[in-house]
């Protein structure tokens, strides 16, 4: 049965499909950033939108949910039925006639023109823009952030893979040689499991240089996969 309601806070959606599709080796208990109700809660309603294009495999340690989608086979984007669920605010149209409203009189403008005319020109007609502003900031203070910074060995299209597994960080990355990159990403400590993890996928290709904590945390998560025979 179809989930009928639209989806406000479309991000954790999003995560789970971006698992399912990148990755699709996970079981559900290896999904410890939500609860198991949250994990199957959100995987029933990806699959109403998508089941055609889901399958599963079972291993010893559960049921993986993944997506098998051949490109060549499929008219359009399944995904498309995902963001479908989204919902809308007053202010996500608002902006949208902004941003026409723009173009009136200039045929071209960048993206950080367009931030700039909507902060100093379009800011007021949005509701409750102040009071929400000022949630943000005061949010975006509380948030625990930490910065990683990683080496990496560009060989198997691992650069072009590292910056989009990790495209939602704010990120510098500095060319050391010809196959060699120093990124630092800052990410959120709630993040840290989901990140480690990430970081493993990579195999011998990223090497963590600091800081000390995260490197102690990926080696005992090392560990204790050679002791369960991994």
């Amino acid at each position: 049965m179809a989930y009928s309601e639209l989806i406000k806070n479309f991000s954790k959606i999003r995560e789970y499909i971006s698992q399912f599709f990148i990755y699709g080796f996970k079981s559900r208990n290896e999904y410890d950033s939500k609860s198991a109700r949250s994990y199957d809660n959100e995987r029933r309603r990806i699959e109403s939108w998508l089941g055609d294009y889901m399958s599963f495999r079972q291993n010893p340690d559960g049921k993986n949910v993944f997506f098998a989608v051949d490109s060549r086979s499929i008219p359009s984007n399944p995904l498309y039925n995902a963001f479908k669920a989204k919902s809308f605010t007053s202010n996500d149209i608002t902006l949208n006639f902004c941003i026409l409203d723009m173009f009136v009189d200039c045929d071209v403008l960048s993206a950080g023109e367009i931030a700039e005319k909507l902060s100093n020109e379009y800011f007021s007609v949005f509701e409750n823009s102040a009071e929400k502003y000022h949630k943000f900031e005061d949010r975006e203070e509380k948030r625990r952030l930490d910065t990683l910074v990683l080496e990496l060995t560009d060989e198997r299209n691992a650069l072009e893979r590292v910056m989009h597994h990790f495209s939602y960080l704010k990120k510098e990355t500095e060319k050391l040689d010809d196959k060699h990159y120093r990124i630092t990403l800052e990410y959120d400590r709630d993040d840290e499991t989901e990140i480690l993890i990430r970081i493993l996928s990579f195999g011998p290709l990223v090497k963590v240089i600091s800081p000390q904590s995260f490197i102690n945390k990926l080696k005992n998560r090392i560990n204790k996969q050679i002791s369960c025979g991994f």
